[in-house]
């Protein structure tokens, strides 16, 4: 098995700094344009923009106790 590279914990969290603000400005966009012109793209932002938004919020928030227990599993 070859050894993976773990990337440095800054760049994670500056690469999941963009991605949430990138989500948060399409769900900025769709809630305040025209409703025509966002229901072409409802169907990425359900699948796509609100999982990613949601899920680097998380990891933003709970991101020492997610490091914590990703150390844990791999020392054991």
């Amino acid at each position: 098995m070859t050894p993976t590279r773990s990337t440095n914990p800054r760049s994670r969290r500056s690469t999941a700094r963009l991605v949430h603000l990138v989500a948060a400005a399409a769900l900025g966009a769709f809630v305040y344009a025209p409703a025509e012109l966002v229901e072409p793209a409802r169907l990425l932002l359900q699948l796509v923009v609100v999982p990613a938004a949601t899920l680097t919020g998380l990891y933003l928030w709970k991101q020492a106790a997610i490091r914590r227990l990703v150390q844990r599993r791999q020392h054991a």
